[in-house]
């Protein structure tokens, strides 16, 4: 029930809550105002994420020993899907440069 229903007045769900809300929140009364709240911390959380990775991006990039251990996770990875997998070079490199795994090797060092 809304906070409309609750105080003796008919309201009517927005189609934002109908389409994106889960039954549980419906349920428990879910408006447009909880649903932007909702989605402006999802929006701060992945800002967060992207300013923290886009530091330590940078660190990896200016620091000549990051950098360095960062090539050399990439030749380990390779090796290892050439040694283990079969894969050609060709393959194996790009396999190694795929986005989640260049962020992933960035986030460890």
């Amino acid at each position: 029930m809304s906070a409309v229903e609750q105080m003796g007045k008919p309201g009517k769900m927005s189609s934002l809550i109908e389409q994106n809300a889960s039954a549980k929140q419906k349920e428990s009364g879910w408006d447009v105002a909880d649903y932007l709240i909702k989605q402006q911390q999802e929006i701060l959380q992945m800002n967060y994420f992207v300013d923290s990775y886009n530091a330590k991006l940078e660190r990896v990039l200016k620091d000549e020993k990051l950098f360095e251990d960062f090539n050399s996770i990439l030749d380990e990875q390779k090796a290892i899907l050439m040694i283990n997998r079969g894969t050609n070079d060709a393959e194996a490199e790009a396999f190694c440069m795929r986005q989640e795994n260049i962020c992933s090797i960035v986030q460890s060092l």
